[in-house]
């Protein structure tokens, strides 16, 4: 059997908002098709969010899951920004 890694790092602005998107997305990540896994961390530290999400394919297959494997990746990165855009429609909504 082969795989596709694919690792993505998001740097935030500070630990809230990354603790935020963080406990956001977890809940999507827990249940993926079998032939995948998305490991997520995070680092209050630096700020960062880490995913690695791993592929696994037979011949013939590759096609098809890099393709899942960049829907996995573009439905991350649209949730990302909807919890930012949330958190800065409620910071806005916090000064008025």
């Amino acid at each position: 059997m082969k795989r596709f890694v694919a690792k993505l790092r998001l740097k935030c602005i500070d630990a809230k908002t990354a603790k935020t998107i963080y406990t956001s997305l977890y809940p999507d990540n827990l249940c993926v098709p079998k032939y995948m896994v998305i490991e997520q961390f995070l680092s209050e530290n630096t700020y960062e969010i880490h995913y690695v999400i791993k592929i696994h394919y037979e011949n013939g297959e590759e096609e098809r899951k890099i393709m899942s494997l960049k829907s996995t990746l573009d439905d991350i990165l649209s949730s990302v920004s909807l919890v930012e855009k949330t958190l800065l429609q409620l910071a806005v909504k916090e000064k008025v």
